[in-house]
């Protein structure tokens, strides 16, 4: 099952560097990183996440994808499991959604708050937990929407359907859970790993995406492409240009980023 898939993380294991230091936890990277975000707002005055117009073009992609895959977010509890910077969940409190931030590394869970304060989102529309997503507790008054980007794919299989898993049990009964991964064979992650090298990341085709969601026990599974592949080191103005034309839809098989979504059965009261 999945030989092609298998072959493909194979030879990116192989030629592509990788940039996790010696007997760094997933933990202590992801620490790392948030530490090198949270210093260059500090340096800058302004986010990357707006600064750079390639971050802010892909931000508003994202933003404009789910509020059309969830039929509007305007009133909807969202839980990001998972959520780094949490970026795209406060674009979503922007819209009128109730946030919920949880993640395991302090660094992002203090930038998440710098963001949520730069962008002068309502307080009473966002939440913030410094925990492990799969000790995270669940609570009673679940969430429309469980979600996140980019953490499934640092996980085995198995780890990987435990958290997905993890998530739809924050989720209310018929509610939605989220995963969106990043395609390690777009032209931007191929540039981004050859440039800066790779994490833990394992590579994930949409049909493992939607297997492994419903391994997991979800229903009405589907995989889109977030429509935006152009790479971060052409134009920006072009590439935002390309973004929305028809020509540049055709190419989503090439996005950087790619969603899947599904429902929690209505009888779903099973933790993982």
């Amino acid at each position: 099952m999945f030989a092609l898939e298998k072959g493909a993380d194979a030879f990116i294991h192989t030629v592509i560097r990788k940039n996790v230091r010696p007997q760094e936890t997933e933990a202590g990277y992801w620490d790392r990183h948030w530490d090198r975000q949270r210093e260059d707002f500090r340096q800058h005055g302004v986010p990357l996440e707006t600064r750079d117009a390639w971050w802010k073009n892909l931000y508003d992609e994202m933003a404009d994808h789910y509020e059309h895959a969830l039929d509007g977010v305007a009133g909807k509890r969202i839980c990001e499991l998972g959520a780094g910077s949490g970026f795209a969940s406060l674009l979503l409190a922007k819209r009128g959604a109730t946030i919920t931030l949880v993640d395991f590394s302090p660094n992002s869970h203090a930038y998440a708050k710098e963001l949520a304060s730069y962008y002068s989102v309502p307080r009473e529309r966002v939440a913030f937990q410094l925990q492990d997503m799969l000790s995270a507790a669940v609570p009673t008054d679940r969430a429309d929407v469980v979600w996140n980007c980019g953490v499934i794919e640092h996980y085995a299989w198995p780890d990987a359907v435990r958290m997905v898993r993890t998530m739809a049990a924050h989720a209310k009964p018929g509610g939605t859970v989220m995963v969106t991964l990043p395609n390690l064979l777009s032209p931007e992650l191929i540039y981004r790993m050859c440039a800066e090298g790779k994490g833990t990341e394992i590579f994930f085709s949409h049909r493992m995406l939607r297997r492994l969601m419903e391994e997991a026990g979800l229903q009405n599974v589907r995989v889109a492409p977030i429509n935006y592949w152009v790479p971060s080191f052409l134009p920006h103005a072009w590439a935002n240009r390309m973004r929305r034309s028809s020509f540049g839809r055709r190419l989503a098989g090439l996005c950087w980023l790619f969603n899947g979504i599904g429902t929690v059965p209505n009888d779903s009261s099973a933790h993982p």
